[in-house]
């Protein structure tokens, strides 16, 4: 399945000016069915980013540890008006080593109401 790239924003310097977090486009309708990734690199963080009438469900999908656990962060239900932080995201836990879109972290989305704002900023 298609999906698609959410960018990730480098963070600043100690003592530079700061990044805008919600620059990034809104998630597109159809974005429900093909799903999101991004690139990682053990220190993103994802912001979700909602206004009055706007909602979405986001579940992190994990893979299996060295021992097999799994278990994917989600669902988790983002209302109106809401800010949500996920990660840092350890690669040994959820980047996708098999199938499509290997060496990325995968985020699946239901739910969509309205066209919320999602980011990555790398720390």
């Amino acid at each position: 399945m298609a999906r698609t790239v959410i960018p990730v924003k480098a963070s600043v310097a100690d003592g530079a000016a700061g990044v805008e977090v919600w620059s990034a486009g809104a998630v597109a309708a159809d974005d429900s069915n093909n799903m999101l990734i991004f690139a990682p690199n053990g220190r993103v963080i994802f912001f979700v980013h909602t206004i009055a009438a706007e909602g979405v469900s986001i579940t992190i999908v994990s893979i299996a540890d060295p021992y097999s656990r799994t278990g994917d962060l989600g669902p988790t239900a983002v209302g109106a008006s809401k800010d949500y932080i996920f990660g840092p995201f350890s690669p040994g836990l959820f980047v996708q080593n098999s199938g499509a879109n290997i060496g990325n972290v995968h985020i699946d989305i239901s739910g969509l109401t309205g066209t919320p704002d999602l980011q990555g900023l790398s720390f």
